[in-house]
C-alpha cells in the first residue's frame, strides 16, 4: 500500500505539474492575446484619435472659411444697401425735378392755350367784322365777291368754318356770311 500510495502521490505530483504547466502556458497565451488586443486597441485608438484631430482641424478650417465668407457677404450686402439708398435718393431727386419741370410746362401750356383762345376769339371777331364790312359795301355779296378764293379760305379758316377746303368760292362766301351773322 505504501508503494501504491507512493505511486498515487507521484502520479498526483506529475498531474499537478502538468496542470501547472498547462495553466502557465494558458496564462502566457492569454497574456500574449491580451497584449496583442491591447496593442491593436491602442493602434486603433491612435488612428481614431488622429482621424478625429484631422476632422477637427478640417472643421475649424471650414468654420474659419465660412466666417470669412459671411463677413464678405455682409460687407457686400451693406454696399448694396448703400448703393440702393443712393440710387433711391437720386431717383427721388430726379423725380422731383421732373415733376417741377412738368408743372412749369403745364403752367406754360395753360398760358399758351389761353393766349391761343384769346387770339382765336380776336381773329374770329375781326373776320366777322371784315365779313360784315365786305357785305355792307355793294350788293348782296359786297366786297367778299371781290376777294379771291385763297383769301376767302384764309377768312373761313380764321372763323373756323368746317369743310372749307372742299367748298367753291360761292359756297365760301355763303358760309362766311352765315358765320358773320351768328
Amino acid at each position: 500500500t505504501r508503494a501504491v500510495d507512493a505511486r498515487v502521490s507521484d502520479a498526483r505530483r506529475r498531474a499537478d505539474e502538468q496542470v501547472e504547466r498547462a495553466r502557465s502556458e494558458a496564462q502566457a497565451e492569454a497574456d500574449e492575446r491580451v497584449r496583442d488586443a491591447e496593442a491593436r486597441a491602442a493602434a486603433q485608438t491612435q488612428a481614431a484619435q488622429e482621424r478625429a484631430e484631422a476632422a477637427h482641424a478640417r472643421a475649424e478650417a471650414l468654420v474659419a472659411e465660412a466666417t470669412e465668407r459671411l463677413a464678405e457677404a455682409r460687407r457686400l450686402a451693406e454696399e448694396a444697401q448703400d448703393a440702393a439708398r443712393t440710387a433711391a435718393a437720386e431717383a427721388h431727386r430726379q423725380a422731383a425735378e421732373l415733376a417741377a419741370a412738368a408743372e412749369e410746362q403745364a403752367v406754360e401750356t395753360d398760358e399758351g392755350v389761353a393766349e391761343a383762345q384769346r387770339l382765336a376769339a380776336e381773329t374770329a371777331g375781326a373776320a366777322k367784322a371784315t365779313a360784315r364790312t365786305a357785305r355792307g359795301g355793294r350788293g348782296r355779296d359786297g366786297d367778299l365777291d371781290a376777294l379771291r378764293k385763297p383769301q376767302l379760305l384764309d377768312l373761313a379758316a380764321s372763323i373756323d368754318i368746317a369743310g372749307r377746303t372742299s367748298m367753291t368760292k360761292a359756297e365760301l362766301i355763303t358760309a362766311i356770311e352765315r358765320a358773320s351773322r351768328a
